[in-house]
């Protein structure tokens, strides 16, 4: 018999692995735990996939507000060099102009709430994410099928 220990002049026996075989009581039980698995995980994935489309279109909208937020402000400086101050023409501003200025204001006020709950309106029309069919639905209800089957 080999020694196991390398001494001088003697070799190493490697040894082979031992084989296991192992025996499935219930074939159906673990082949439907494989599927119920794999649709969980093609839910996740789909999940995923949402989440980026989400992120994708917040993006888009953070830079659309950004690129319409610096062209305001570009155009309120240039109307403040175009209108001279009123200090300059020689015109006092009396309490009827105050008042008249006050109800402007509300009324422009109103007008653009009005306009950001119609903005608010068109987005929550477009459509979701979550109700588009993709083609990990489709393999989610094969793969439910196949457990029904079972």
């Amino acid at each position: 018999m080999p020694q196991r220990k390398g001494a001088k002049g003697t070799q190493q026996v490697k040894r082979k692995p031992k084989i296991i075989h192992a025996q499935i009581k219930s074939p159906v039980l673990l082949r439907k735990t494989i599927l119920e698995a794999s649709i969980l995980s093609l839910e996740n994935l789909k999940i995923l996939k949402n989440i980026r489309q989400i992120k994708r279109r917040k993006d888009k909208l953070k830079m659309h507000l950004r690129k319409e937020c610096k062209e305001m402000k570009d155009m309120t400086d240039k109307f403040e060099e175009l209108i001279p101050h009123p200090s300059e023409i020689g015109i006092n501003v009396e309490r009827e102009s105050e008042r008249e200025i006050r109800v402007e204001t509300k009324v422009e006020e109103k007008k653009r709430n009005k306009q950001e709950r119609l903005m608010v309106k068109t987005t929550k029309k477009d459509e979701s994410p979550f109700e588009q069919k993709d083609e990990f639905d489709f393999d989610i209800d094969k793969l439910k099928e196949k457990i029904k089957g079972l």
